[in-house]
């Protein structure tokens, strides 16, 4: 409700029968004598309510009763109006003000303040200000306006001229009232500018916020004020109502901020679009602004709230698409016919649709099969890449899951069986038999059995189809129903266990279209908060991702424990594992690195182990093997068609380009005139993103590599020369020295190995090799042999600074750089999280199961690190540490030391 002004258009229908209605209410009034009659109640109030009673139409004996009759203020202020006029109205009001009714069980009292009596407001009955607000509305729109007004002007009171300005807020100052009591918190209904706001808070002690429970009096403020002060207002107030997520706080502010007009509104809903609350709320204001809202999403598309939010507001307003830039407009163009007449059988007629017998699945015992080890393994991999390997030779799949899926029920079994489920039935069939009459009488039961749990569940309420990308299989898009059972089979799909009617699904549609389904479902999970109840969603992607989904994922896995979804994000470590892609894996391996919170880092470094043990590999192995290559087999030749250039990567993967004569230059020229034209184009393309690519990966190439000299990782030979023969790998490795059965060599330019004589040495394929550490001891005639190959090392290692585990305590007491600490992460080092958010322990875990420990005073305020910009060692405690692990424990403390 928003009180009324004389200039808004206000109408004022009075109720037909009010006065009628409080004579009946006079009437009910068992004895008004006792309640008008009190002890404390003065001589001059009980004559004039009695009076009023009797005929005596005062305007002060109308206030008196007016504060006793039970009947509607409403009904009375109009009944005042109609038997009296306008101008008696006003005056009860002023009288109205001067009066308190003291409710007691015995002795009730009608109390008259003096005109300098502050102790009590006009704000303490609500009833007393819906009747103002009912004459205030007839005063705005009556023709004895001017008469009213004449009386109003006689009030004396501070507290009467509060409802003189009430009354009539567009003829009286709200500013000059001189009242000090809660009767000012009316005069926010009669200000039109923020100077006067101001001016009334400072003279009474109140603030914006004390209007929070007076929605009545926010509302006619949020009407009068401009917007753009009213909207400050409201900021001022965000980390109430933002932050702190209120529901009562929010319930005031964010009504308000959805009906507010004007651009810097609607920018400032775009800004906190990442709150659910705020999101709702933008949602309401383009309900109400359509055209504001398509325009300013229009430009501003950051987040895939953004995105959602145009595409709700324009499906409510279609008309407005040929509004937005072509870009835009494209994006709501009308979708393919869904094709429905040839589809996937799981999706013609789902399982789960018709009347089935459940049955327990069948089991045979004493059955092995060859390579089960490895097969078990496989079988805790990624779906997809399961399904493709048993596909390239389904007789021995079958003859390796057969023996599983009759096995023991546990999660191998489940999957064993889902995939048998896929293969083709007669090869099945025939390896079963293979196995015996057991195997053979009970594999059509198990091809049989109903993978389908016990309950079908619902699609949440939120998911909306209309905001997911559509499914493309090579007849067209797939119809609404046939999403809708996809997203079924989903949602009732376990974790790493999808229902074998996806593999259907995936075998059908187009690749790409499927993770973009993937990508918009996760999308729109998260645009609903992320309802853990409906987490499949995230586990879709495992199903369905591709390596899009997995850099998507890579990021929010990220960002989530700074928003306190740090088991969302652990789950999602398990979603990238199995989504398995090299992309998905390069990524995984950067989070177990990488990111800083502890059980987010270690589920990714148990996740790179698993995969890695089932492809028969360390997890630095993986690491290495999923580097991305960007389609370089060596140097990049650029062709200009006049002219060709040569393109490769430095010691620490810089990128150089040098002429035909192989003169390094300091950029790749411009085409010029000899050059063909689309030749030259697509070259400096191919350049421009081979190095973007590589820009994205090198930090990560050179610290795995500097890690592994200082934790002396091991490289099996088959491991090195999968490293020399990798094109960006290569350049590195190239520039540090190795080391193998006590003897070191190098890799040559020609990709060869080389000892310091330059003889050739060759490596057995299971030979441990590492990178050689100065701490071991490395032959001086090294060095000479670097310089005089020119070789530039990416990280010191021949000139590495060794250190002895003495040094440690020299260490202790010495001033370090907070900034220098932090820095420490990128080699290993953790900070432990204390009390209040306070950092007191840095501690970097090495192999073999040893810590180091480093206690730290007066530790690193998590919140803002650098607001303590030094820290004392105080401590320093090491387990059993090697002269290797000793040496790069003092190195690391040695260089943050102020």
């Amino acid at each position: 409700m928003v009180y009324a002004w004389r200039d808004s258009g206000a109408v004022y229908t009075p109720t037909t029968d009010a006065t009628d209605r409080v004579a009946a209410a006079v009437a009910r009034w068992a004895d008004p004598a006792v309640t008008l009659g009190g002890t404390q109640t003065p001589d001059e109030v009980t004559r004039a309510g009695l009076g009023w009673l009797a005929g005596e139409r005062t305007p002060f004996g109308a206030a008196v009763i007016a504060t006793v009759l039970p009947v509607e203020a409403r009904i009375l202020a109009d009944a005042w109006i109609e038997e009296q006029g306008l101008v008696f109205a006003a005056q009860a009001c002023l009288e109205l003000a001067g009066l308190l009714h003291v409710r007691r069980s015995t002795n009730p009292a009608i109390l008259r303040m003096s005109a300098d009596d502050a102790r009590f407001g006009i704000w303490r009955t609500k009833r007393t200000v819906a009747l103002l607000a009912r004459v205030r509305e007839a005063m705005a729109a009556h023709d004895d306006y001017g008469a009213a007004c004449t009386a109003l002007r006689l009030a004396e009171s501070p507290r009467h001229r509060v409802v003189a300005a009430f009354l009539a807020p567009d003829e009286f100052s709200p500013t000059t009232t001189g009242a000090r009591d809660s009767s000012m918190l009316l005069l926010t209904a009669c200000v039109r500018t923020r100077a006067e706001l101001d001016a009334v808070f400072q003279a009474t002690g109140y603030s914006f916020s004390s209007l929070e429970s007076e929605p009545e009096l926010m509302a006619t403020l949020a009407a009068a004020l401009p917007p753009d002060d009213m909207l400050d207002l409201i900021i001022g107030e965000e980390d109430r109502f933002l932050w702190y997520d209120w529901e009562q706080v929010a319930g005031v502010y964010l009504p308000l901020l959805a009906a507010m007009p004007g651009d810097r509104a609607f920018r400032y809903l775009l800004d906190n679009l990442a709150s659910r609350q705020i999101a709702a709320t933008a949602l309401a204001s383009a309900a109400t602004f359509p055209e504001r809202a398509v325009r300013l999403l229009a430009a501003d598309q950051r987040t895939p709230r953004h995105a959602d939010l145009l595409r709700r507001t324009v499906r409510a307003h279609p008309e407005l698409i040929a509004t937005l830039p072509p870009e835009l407009a494209a994006r709501f163009a009308p979708r393919d016919e869904p094709v429905a007449e040839v589809l996937p059988p799981v999706l013609g007629t789902p399982p789960w649709t018709v009347t089935r017998k459940r049955t327990r699945p069948p089991s045979v015992d004493g059955l092995d099969g060859p390579d089960r080890d490895r097969w078990t393994a496989w079988l805790k991999g990624p779906r997809a890449a399961l399904l493709d390997r048993a596909r390239r030779d389904p007789s021995a799949a079958a003859a390796a899951l057969i023996p599983i899926a009759f096995g023991p029920a546990g999660p191998e079994r489940r999957q064993a069986t889902a995939v048998l489920h896929a293969l083709d039935r007669a090869v099945v069939l025939t390896v079963a038999a293979g196995y015996g009459p057991a195997a053979a009488g009970k594999i059509e039961p198990l091809l049989a059995v109903d993978l389908l749990p016990a309950k079908i569940p619902a699609l949440p309420e939120w998911l909306d189809l209309d905001a997911l990308e559509p499914i493309r299989t090579a007849h067209g898009v797939l119809p609404e129903d046939a999403v809708r059972h996809v997203l079924t089979m989903l949602a009732f799909s376990k974790p790493g266990e999808a229902y074998t009617g996806l593999d259907q699904v995936r075998d059908a549609a187009d690749p790409a279209s499927l993770g973009a389904f993937a990508r918009s479902l996760l999308q729109a999970w998260l645009i609903a908060d992320a309802p853990a109840t409906d987490a499949w969603t995230l586990e879709a992607q495992a199903v369905f991702g591709d390596d899009l989904a997995a850099t998507e994922l890579a990021a929010l896995i990220r960002a989530w424990p700074s928003e306190g979804a740090a088991a969302r994000a652990v789950r999602g470590v398990d979603v990238l594992a199995r989504i398995g892609t090299g992309t998905a894996l390069r990524l995984l391996h950067e989070i177990a690195t990488t990111v800083k919170t502890r059980t987010v880092r270690e589920r990714a470094s148990l996740r790179m182990t698993e995969v890695a043990g089932a492809l028969g590999m360390t997890a630095d192995g993986l690491a290495d093997s999923v580097t991305p290559t960007f389609g370089l087999a060596g140097d990049l030749t650029l062709d200009f068609g006049g002219r060709v250039f040569t393109a490769g990567f430095d010691e620490v993967l810089r990128p150089w380009v040098a002429d035909q004569r192989g003169k390094r230059l300091k950029s790749l020229p411009k085409p010029g005139a000899a050059d063909d034209p689309e030749l030259a184009a697509a070259a400096t393309r191919r350049f421009a993103e081979v190095k973007k690519g590589v820009r994205k990966i090198a930090s990560e190439v050179l610290r795995r590599l500097e890690s592994a000299l200082a934790e002396q990782r091991a490289w099996t030979g088959t491991e090195l020369t999968a490293l020399i023969a990798h094109p960006l790998l290569f350049p590195v490795g190239r520039r540090l020295l190795w080391t193998v059965d006590g003897a070191s060599f190098r890799i040559a330019e020609d990709r060869s190995l080389a000892d310091v004589h330059d003889a050739h040495v060759v490596i057995d394929p299971e030979a441990e090799v590492r990178l050689a550490h100065p701490a071991l001891g490395i032959d001086p005639a090294w060095a000479e042999v670097f310089a005089d190959y020119e070789i530039v090392q990416p990280f010191p290692q021949l000139g590495r600074e060794v250190y002895a585990r003495a040094d440690l305590d020299r260490l202790v007491g010495a001033k370090a750089s907070t900034v220098r600490l932090l820095g420490l992460e990128r080699s290993g080092w953790h900070r432990l999280s204390g009390d209040g958010g306070w950092q007191h322990t840095l501690i970097r875990n090495l192999p073999g199961g040893v810590r180091a420990e480093v206690d730290l005073s007066p530790g690193i305020p998590a919140w803002q690190p650098a607001s303590e910009p030094d820290q004392i060692i105080e401590g320093v405690r090491v387990g059993a540490l090697g002269p290797v692990a000793a040496s790069e424990i003092v190195r690391d403390l040695t260089l943050v030391i102020s």
